[in-house]
């Protein structure tokens, strides 16, 4: 919005310089019984309080002004004006005094009467003058409105956009995110900038740390959210069978390809099925269900994710053949049930994580792999409670009690073989 503010006295004052020869005739009402403008005010008005910021017409210093809605002494006038003009002739003193003035409304609550008065024998030329004089100031608003209207659109626009990117944000979109576009206003530029800053630094914090923790970070304002609690999980782990015979070779910018291509892919299909990947370990994967954010069907998500990993693995070893490279194969563990959620670590560093007996178990499952399937390109094997949680949507082949290390009991173990279809 665009605002301009000028005194009764300077608005007096102007009145005068704008209608030249037209002079102390030159007024402004605000209503019928109120001045707002005249030169007699240019320099300041006698009697003129808070309460009564405006002298009224009746008695003011102009006596051919005060007179100007004598109802007695009024007749039309002979001149035809072109709207939205008017005018009218008072007979005051004995002597002929014309009215021309124009009624606005459009900007207050009662309406103003901007116009001058003069002898009857000056009508022609002053007249002439005075809608010249009219013309221009009309003129001159319009272009005002039409300038003001054009900064305000300029201005908006950015502000708009940046309105736009901050809901992105809300809603953790920020590969929809696009920098804002400097401005030549100072204050919009920073705005800009800042915001540019801002979002490039969420981008790499969100490539840090797991998207759903950003998520309820961002929901929550604080860590209280995250304090830790016992959780119903399902756990993931994932590791590269014979990682050492697959990068055996290779450089170390070779090695982080391979790694950062094999990450990727995981990821897209954990995160697709609401999972956080909680962490990097070498070559595996360490990813859950059920933290931050409570889900249900916690076990049926993290099987999607397994077959959708063992679909997008065989597709990826179809390309490495033809490249002729070896191809990578991936074992998977599975484990639901209780475990602690909550940041772990030191005042200076947390990760968000979850620990307890059934993150061991998903752990020894994955390395269960190498015997329960030896020879498939992807193996997934999971716990009992999984299995059982699933549903009927998933196909399982029971392998039996295993035992695992680092547990006394053994393990009812399960091959997830796909879906039911």
């Amino acid at each position: 919005m665009l605002a301009s503010v000028i005194s009764v006295g300077s608005l007096s004052e102007r009145l005068k310089s704008a209608f030249g020869t037209l002079g102390s005739n030159v007024f402004v009402l605000y209503g019928k019984d109120r001045v707002l403008a005249h030169t007699l005010m240019a320099t300041g008005y006698p009697g003129l309080t808070v309460e009564t910021p405006l002298p009224p017409v009746a008695g003011f210093g102009d006596s051919i002004l005060a007179a100007m809605w004598n109802s007695d002494s009024i007749r039309p006038l002979r001149i035809d004006l072109d709207p939205p003009l008017r005018g009218h002739v008072a007979r005051i003193d004995d002597v002929d005094h014309v009215f021309v003035y124009r009624k606005i409304e459009a900007y207050t609550a009662v309406p103003i009467y901007a116009g001058a008065h003069f002898r009857s024998e000056v009508v022609a030329g002053e007249l002439e003058r005075l809608r010249d004089s009219i013309i221009v100031g009309l003129a001159a608003v319009a272009a005002s409105i039409l300038l003001a209207v054009f900064i305000g659109r300029r201005l908006a626009r950015p502000v708009t956009r940046l309105s736009a990117a901050a809901r992105l944000i809300g809603q953790m979109n920020l590969d929809d995110i696009r920098d804002l576009p400097p401005s030549r206003v100072r204050e919009l530029d920073q705005q800009s900038s800042a915001f540019n800053a801002m979002n490039g630094a969420l981008k790499w914090f969100q490539a840090y740390v797991p998207r759903a923790l950003v998520r309820q970070l961002l929901t929550a304002g604080d860590l209280t959210g995250l304090e830790s609690d016992r959780r119903n999980v399902t756990v993931m782990f994932t590791d590269i069978a014979g990682y050492s015979t697959v990068s055996e070779g290779k450089s170390a910018s070779e090695i982080a390809g391979l790694l950062n291509r094999h990450f990727s892919i995981l990821t897209e299909e954990i995160e697709a099925q609401g999972g956080t990947v909680d962490k990097f370990i070498g070559d595996s994967v360490m990813a859950f269900w059920g933290a931050p954010e409570k889900q249900k069907d916690r076990a049926a998500h993290a099987c999607r994710a397994a077959l959708a990993i063992r679909s997008r693995i065989a597709a990826d070893n179809e390309r490495r053949a033809d490249a002729g490279e070896p191809p990578v194969r991936v074992r998977i563990g599975i484990q639901s049930g209780e475990a602690t959620a909550g940041n772990i670590g030191s005042r200076s560093r947390l990760n968000y994580t979850v620990i307890g007996d059934t993150v061991n178990i998903a752990q020894r499952l994955e390395q269960l792999g190498k015997e329960v399937s030896p020879d498939d390109e992807v193996a997934i094997v999971v716990g009992a409670a999984t299995a059982a949680d699933a549903g009927a949507e998933f196909a399982f082949e029971p392998v039996g009690d295993m035992a695992v290390k680092g547990r006394a009991a053994p393990v009812e173990v399960h091959r997830l073989l796909g879906t039911q279809d």
